[in-house]
């Protein structure tokens, strides 16, 4: 019976602790949405930050982003570290040969490695934008800047990088009059 009561206490304390927990995360999400119809500059980057953590992008790609509201232009700056080619899949093909128990590589050519990297960077900058613009459901955008950077190690020099290799600044309407499923990226 003591055991029973102990276990119910604990229980109630738990539960109290969750609905504090609970109430707590509820009046945080409604004052960001009220703060991002409000158009609160750090309301809309957060707002724009958590569309982006759930875009479904491939795992193997870890995509970082830093996000900026120019509220006088109605504008959303994207910077987004991209892959470095040299930590990008190229294998196309796994071959088990039984014979020496080894599994080989098969990986692309050069060109076509070259081609297949480009198309997804295009391929990420346009769902980025799609996303922010899907998400923004009020009248406080007009553009999306996209800055996708890429850091390395220049092999020949031995000294770090950091370079855009892609920019796109694109605006509501001439954007949302494309049709993405035909566009070709590159």
């Amino acid at each position: 019976k003591a055991k029973d009561e102990k276990d119910r206490k604990d229980y109630e304390i738990k539960k109290e602790e969750f609905l504090k927990k609970q109430q707590i995360h509820n009046s945080q999400t409604i004052q960001l949405k009220t703060d991002f119809e409000n158009k609160v500059p750090e309301a809309i980057e957060k707002y724009i930050g958590f569309v982006l953590e759930k875009t479904p992008f491939p795992e193997s790609l870890e995509l970082h982003c830093d996000i900026l509201y120019a509220s006088d232009r109605k504008t959303i700056i994207t910077e987004m570290a991209l892959p470095n080619p040299d930590n990008f899949p190229k294998v196309i093909e796994y071959k088990y040969a039984v014979s020496k128990d080894e599994i080989t590589e098969k990986e692309m050519k050069k060109s076509e490695f070259q081609d297949f990297y480009d198309d997804t960077l295009c391929q990420i900058a346009l769902r980025v934008i799609y996303e922010t613009f899907q998400s923004v459901y009020t009248d406080a955008l007009d553009f999306v800047v996209f800055n996708g950077i890429v850091e390395g190690t220049d092999p020949k020099t031995g000294k770090d990088f950091r370079n855009c290799i892609v920019s796109v600044q694109a605006e509501r309407d001439n954007f949302k009059s494309l049709n993405l499923e035909k566009v070709a990226p590159g």
